[in-house]
């Protein structure tokens, strides 16, 4: 049983890691890439994007409050 614990721990780390080096990517690529050349991606990244040049609302706010009520949904899915 502590050897199953360990691999599901070694494998949790590894999809964090690649969750956190992806959205790194995407931020990167959003700040240096999209922004400048106002351009915009696809999903609430877009619409963020979208609001950032119609209302001057940060992306980071958007996407918050876009995801927030995908979440309380995913909750009470889940339940």
């Amino acid at each position: 049983m502590h050897l199953e614990e360990k691999f599901n721990f070694r494998k949790i780390v590894i999809e964090l890691s690649g969750t956190i080096v992806g959205a790194f990517f995407m931020a990167v690529g959003t700040a240096l890439f999209l922004l400048p050349n106002q351009l915009s991606s696809g999903g609430f990244a877009g619409v963020a994007t979208i609001f950032y040049y119609l209302l001057r609302v940060p992306m980071g706010t958007t996407i918050m409050i876009l995801n927030v009520p995908l979440f309380i949904l995913a909750i009470y899915k889940l339940r």
